[in-house]
């Protein structure tokens, strides 16, 4: 059996699918549409809202419609498809049929987080009553990547931060190589002291700002997922990994921002202000 197979534009969720008129059948022509229900997430169950319009002028009966994952979906998914019957439905000329399938949950693998939300692609496969073979054509539809993996990108970002900024710190501290032995001797026994202390502190710092970096990056999802435009002092996508690892990296100023947007800098100031020796909570005390 032959059959032609027109895609719509790229990253559209509609291809068009045909069977040309034979001695036996009637040119068959359809408008297979996918759309996800709702927020698609990859390893999640995904249910998709499978239409399909009789594109030609001879009435066709439709019995099943598959959807198979192909590429990196198809690895997530673990070669998994999405089935649904028409239980025979009959559809008339400009006439449209539409039914729901789910593509059930699998563990997400750790290079999904890496993943940005994007197209995707699915191979559709319509059965008609009128002929042997289904139809078949790839399209594409858009997916989002887990929230998880904002969270999981603000950690390593805010970890990034630290290890720059302690790698920077130690080499402005770091002195000038001194040619007599006996001083290079006393700087390296200074450092080597010093050292275990400024490790803890290093990993004390590490975690607090993975802490912070994970937190600022779940506010800034609950923000940008209820509000248009939120101001924040970098423009960024918080959708995905890569998302997170921005907002962990610039964790600082970002939670300066939150500080200031729930007033709460305003408040500690002003917590500071009521404080019997007049000192504010921002203003360091006299010597």
């Amino acid at each position: 059996m032959c059959f032609s197979a027109a895609a719509a534009a790229a990253g559209s969720s509609t291809v068009t699918v045909g069977h040309p008129a034979t001695s036996e059948v009637a040119e068959v022509k359809l408008e297979v549409g996918v759309t996800p229900d709702g927020r698609a997430v990859i390893g999640e169950s995904v249910f998709f809202i499978i239409s399909v319009r009789n594109a030609g002028t001879e009435t066709v009966t439709l019995r099943e419609a598959v959807l198979k994952p192909v590429g990196l979906l198809g690895k997530v998914y673990d070669e998994s498809e999405c089935k649904a019957t028409f239980r025979g439905k009959t559809v008339p000329a400009t006439q449209t049929a539409s039914v729901v399938c789910e593509l059930p949950a699998k563990p997400v693998p750790l290079r999904v987080f890496l993943n940005r939300e994007g197209q995707y692609r699915l191979i559709a496969n319509v059965e008609i009553a009128s002929l042997s073979d289904p139809l078949s054509s790839p399209l594409s539809v858009k997916l989002n990547a887990p929230e998880i993996a904002v969270v999981y990108g603000a950690l390593f970002g805010s970890i990034l931060l630290v290890m720059f900024s302690t790698a920077y710190s130690y080499l402005r501290w770091l002195p000038e190589v001194p040619s007599d032995v006996s001083a290079l001797k006393s700087q390296a026994t200074s450092f080597l002291l010093r050292f275990p202390i400024r490790l803890v502190l290093a990993t004390i710092e590490m975690t607090l700002r993975a802490v912070q970096g994970a937190v600022v990056a779940i506010i800034l999802i609950v923000m940008t997922r209820t509000t248009t435009d939120i101001g924040a002092p970098i423009a960024v996508r918080v959708d995905d990994f890569w998302g997170g690892l921005v907002v962990g990296i610039f964790s600082v100023p970002l939670a300066n921002w939150l500080a200031d947007k729930l007033a709460l800098a305003t408040a500690t100031r002003a917590k500071g202000a009521g404080r019997p020796d007049g000192q504010g909570a921002d203003t360091p005390p006299s010597a």
